[in-house]
């Protein structure tokens, strides 16, 4: 039986004694049950079961118990809170003390008979040939501590530190942190560990369903090896690894970390070595993560590896991931937002597999074009980047559906309405439609012949509402009157009454074959704007064609135009302005994740010059001053002037275009009337009307 048991015992001291009892497999060293105030110290135990175990066998809590400077060898667990748990565990410290050749855990925290474990804290251990190193469990075996009582309720397991842990030749089973589901395990905070394992798991084990057991005897193998070397965490929430390096003797087909069902997750300088085939870390349903300052050994393969599409708010800061090829991958790797971090040689070029969705930060003023030669080369680059070939897209899967009702408010001046739906060339799940791009084409009756392609940015519905900021109806209206045609072409993802475009996802979902990813976004922009206007110069001799676009579909028209030389005028309201003259407050456009390589491709402010370059061509940017949006002086740098820089830039562009004898195609108009982030009364009428009618 145990060697010595402390039930209900207060203000104990025991210090300096010497267990060495291994008769049976049921010989715990010290139990403590049911007890508070409660001192052990420089013992030295050698026992056949648990070596310090802390027990609540009745209702009564385990509380205020310092155990430190201790040498601890066990057949099972060294240190431990459990198996009884009735009455639960408050203010317990273990510290300062080693642990060696105990084949089960040296550190467990288990609560599986209702109760409360809370206010835990483990420092300074060092153990060396272990089974696991650390074992966590919030079970419900629910055992009352009589026959005669109902079962208790679910515990609660929470505020745990474990804080300086050192181990070598730890088991293969691995470390786990594991609740239920609807319970999880709370607030728990591991830092400053340096774990070795033995290593050997295999892919099989990696691949491995771990089972509930919620009743089941709590021991660290009740789950079998688990599919991480290191930690393997479920159902948890508010858990923290700081400062960890885990290391393994024999090759390993596991991840380091495996967290399933985790909200409100810290990670902070991992460094774990792992198997080229296997990732640091795997996530399966964790919401709000944040992994910072880690490191990589050289050869790894995968850092993060996203498990199913239920992993949301994600965010990876300041690592180094240099040595990593992937430094993310799986289904809904386009949700993790990346800032700041070292990234692997030639990341996200044409070797990449997503779109780093940190923001690149370059200083992009420098032309690149410096001669008529270079402006036909550049568009060329653009195109091969973006397509393949040599030439734009030439397709004709559009679906028209003509003389429809307006979506937008009636006007005396239309006479039909023509609704066209573009397929987009996608992947999509089994038994999901294919994403189609909306565009409606406005007639006026009395008509020019010439045609206004319309962008309105990321307006999510078509039907304005009272709180709208976009006043499309009234550009196109005006339009109409004017006797121009109207194509307005929406957003990707853009229906009659809702929307879901994320700049992030739409650059990394996959389009055709052999499309590189940081071109999917530029695709997803440009295709439905292309493709229409094929369509309609198939049907109509029209005179010329321009282009308005306002918010990202501004930055559309400056990158169709640059492209497209069928485009002759092109107004861009809130479009683009290069990132070296925003302010941090401005941040978060899609060109902004583009990898270097293709922002160079699509970017500034050689985009102006190839936008305005040709016979016939003029391009106007419109930037509204008090903009809360897009490059209104709200998102400049305080520290710096907005007007001098807008100037600085426009001159830059001017004297590029005069260079190339095209001087008087461009010119940069600062709005002072749009109360906000709009095509303005002014700007339509003062400026993009003046300029088309001047034609």
């Amino acid at each position: 039986m145990w060697v010595q048991h402390y039930l209900l015992c207060e203000d104990v001291n025991i210090d300096g004694i010497k267990v060495h009892s291994r008769v049976n497999h049921n010989n715990d060293g010290i139990d403590i049950d049911g007890c508070s105030r409660v001192r052990i110290s420089n013992c030295d135990i050698v026992s056949g079961d648990d070596a310090i175990v802390l027990k609540s066998t009745l209702d009564i809590p385990c509380k205020n118990i310092t155990i430190t400077n201790c040498v601890l060898r066990s057949d099972c667990n060294a240190f431990k809170l459990g198996t009884e748990t009735n009455g639960g565990f408050q203010n317990i410290v273990f510290s300062n003390s080693t642990i060696y050749d105990t084949p089960l855990a040296g550190i467990t925290l288990q609560l599986v008979d209702g109760g409360t474990l809370e206010r835990v804290s483990v420092s300074n251990i060092t153990m060396n040939n272990v089974g696991s190193a650390i074992f966590i469990r919030l079970g419900n075996r629910a055992r009352p501590y009589s026959d005669s009582l109902p079962k208790p309720g679910m515990g609660n397991l929470s505020n745990v530190i474990i804080d300086n842990v050192q181990g070598t030749n730890i088991g293969k089973t691995g470390c786990s942190i594991t609740g239920l589901p609807g319970y999880p395990a709370e607030n728990i905070m591991l830092t400053n560990i340096s774990l070795t394992f033995d290593g050997g798991g295999t892919a099989e084990l990696a691949a491995r369903d771990i089972p509930e057991l919620p009743e089941a005897y709590p021991e660290h193998e009740m789950f079998g090896q688990l599919p991480a070397y290191g930690f393997y965490c479920r159902h948890a929430k508010n858990i923290s690894f700081n400062n960890i390096e885990f290391a393994y003797n024999k090759p390993e087909a596991r991840p380091a970390f495996v967290f399933d069902d985790i909200q409100d997750l810290q990670l902070t300088g991992i460094k774990a070595k792992t198997n080229v085939a296997a990732p640091v870390i795997q996530f399966s349903k964790v919401k709000d993560a944040n992994v910072r300052s880690c490191r990589t050994y050289e050869g790894t393969e995968t850092f993060l590896q996203l498990k199913g599409t239920e992993n949301l708010h994600l965010s990876m800061t300041g690592n180094d991931l240099s040595y990593t090829r992937i430094p993310v991958s799986g289904d809904n790797r386009s949700s993790v937002f990346l800032e700041a971090n070292r990234m692997p040689p030639l990341y996200g070029q044409s070797d990449g597999l997503y779109v780093n969705c940190g923001l690149q930060y370059t200083d992009d003023r420098k032309f690149k074009i410096h001669s008529p030669a270079a402006v036909k080369s550049k568009r060329l680059e653009i195109i091969r980047a973006i397509w393949g070939t040599n030439k734009l897209p030439d397709r004709s899967d559009v679906l028209v559906t003509s003389d429809i009702k307006s979506p937008l408010s009636p006007d005396q001046s239309l006479s039909r309405v023509d609704r066209y739906l573009i397929p987009v060339i996608s992947e999509v799940e089994e038994g999901t439609a294919p994403v189609k791009d909306l565009a409606y084409l406005f007639i006026p009756v009395k008509r020019n012949n010439r045609l206004v392609m319309l962008n309105p940015g990321h307006s999510c519905t078509i039907k304005e509402t009272t709180e709208t900021r976009y006043r499309i109806e009234a550009a196109i209206n005006r339009l109409l009157q004017s006797g121009f045609d109207v194509l307005a072409v929406f957003m990707p993802h853009v229906s009659e009454n809702d929307c879901n475009l994320d700049h992030c996802s739409v650059m990394n979902t996959r389009l055709s074959p052999g499309a590189h990813p940081a071109t999917y976004g530029l695709r997803f922009f440009l295709e439905p704007e292309i493709v229409s206007l094929n369509y309609l110069l198939q049907q109509n001799n029209y005179k010329d064609v321009s282009m308005v676009g306002l918010s990202g579909g501004g930055w559309t028209t400056n990158l169709l135009t640059a492209i497209d030389e069928r485009i002759k005028l092109s107004f861009s309201v809130a479009g683009s302005m290069p990132l070296y003259y925003r302010s941090d407050a401005s941040m978060g456009d899609i060109e902004q994740f583009l990898p270097e390589l293709y922002r160079d491709v699509a970017g500034y402010p050689d985009l102006y010059v190839l936008g305005a370059y040709g016979k016939g061509r003029k391009q106007v940017q419109i930037l509204n001053r008090k903009d809360d949006c897009c490059f209104g002086q709200k998102q400049h740098d305080p520290d710096r002037s907005y007007d001098g820089d807008l100037k600085t830039f426009e001159t830059s562009v001017k004297e590029k275009l005069k260079a190339l004898e095209a001087e008087g195609h461009y010119y940069l108009v600062i709005d002072e009337t749009a109360p906000c982030h709009q095509i303005s009364g002014f700007a339509l009428e003062n400026v993009i009307l003046m300029e088309l009618l001047k034609k």
